[in-house]
């Protein structure tokens, strides 16, 4: 089991929209008028996990793994159009409910990131800083971290819905638990991402976790157990996240309001324009009347 810590402060900064099938929040939360308004659908895929904060946060690696792919906001690598300034991490560490190895991309990063393909990341590395890039295609978003986990790789022949699993997922594998969240718009929104006392991210000094990377020894799960970690205080349920990484301190805004999804055009007003099928049907309608009248001028 990987130690793991969450890729922002989350002190400071919050969950946005979790992954799911839904309305996006504004339209999870507008009237019925506003919703026709909006022109709102119901079917919309978030694929990723939203961290929202401020402009310029730094965000680190959550899981260590090896940088797989770099795509810059300004040269997109194949099948990274709209991720802005992103970093795919490979994972081989086995984490409980995923496959052996998945991937996992930090995206929208305010400038390129400072790591290269190939290269080694442990958790706590700086990884780039939040930023609201994305190739121009989604002007004005506002500042967010968007994470996806992925059991194929990312890149050219990669599926935005059908290689992603929720990030959820990986957070309770590593003993990150999603506290504080609810159901808004179809999707789990809010909360934070808090580090388990104990579990088996808990990679303090003292812990079992910690005598593995100070070490640098075998995991020691097969003899603790799965769940195995640093060794929890008192009454102690969630390290503070300023415990975790020395590359977290600094950030002093939560952050801006929650994002509108990046990810869709909005549908075109049905009453904008007569539809290609309303005019398929008048035109045969025009033409079965013409062809009836000719058969009934020649019986005459």
């Amino acid at each position: 089991m990987p130690c793991a810590i969450p890729p922002l402060n989350m002190t400071t900064a919050r969950v946005g929209r979790g992954r799911g099938v839904g309305f996006n929040r504004v339209c999870g939360t507008a009237s019925a008028a506003r919703r026709a308004e909006l022109r709102c659908v119901a079917d919309q895929l978030h694929a990723g996990m939203d961290l929202i904060a401020s402009r310029g946060s730094p965000v680190v690696i959550p899981v260590g793994g090896t940088v797989a792919l770099k795509s810059l906001d300004s040269r997109a690598s194949p099948g990274m159009g709209g991720y802005g300034n992103a970093i795919v991490i490979r994972v081989d560490t086995p984490v409980a409910g995923l496959p052996t190895p998945f991937w996992y991309s930090l995206n929208h990063l305010n400038a390129p990131s400072p790591l290269e393909v190939g290269q080694r990341v442990e958790p706590g590395a700086i990884a780039g800083v939040v930023g609201s890039t994305t190739n121009n295609q989604f002007r004005g978003m506002a500042s967010h971290l968007h994470m996806e986990l992925r059991v194929r790789p990312f890149g050219a022949g990669g599926s935005y819905d059908r290689d992603t699993v929720d990030p959820a997922i990986l957070w309770a594998g590593v003993g990150i638990d999603w506290v504080g969240h609810n159901l808004v718009g179809g999707r789990q929104s809010g909360g934070q991402l808090l580090v388990r006392a104990g579990g088996p991210a808990d990679c303090r000094a003292g812990g079992v976790r910690g005598l593995e990377r100070a070490f640098g020894l075998a995991s020691l799960a097969t003899v603790y157990g799965p769940t195995s970690g640093g060794q929890a205080g008192p009454g102690e349920q969630y390290i503070p996240p300023a415990a975790l990484s020395p590359n977290y301190p600094g950030v002093t805004s939560p952050g801006p309001a929650d994002v509108e999804p990046p990810e869709y055009a909005t549908p075109a007003s049905p009453s904008a324009s007569p539809s290609s099928g309303g005019s398929s049907t008048a035109l045969a309608v025009g033409a079965t009347l013409v062809i009836g009248l000719a058969i009934l001028a020649k019986k005459r």
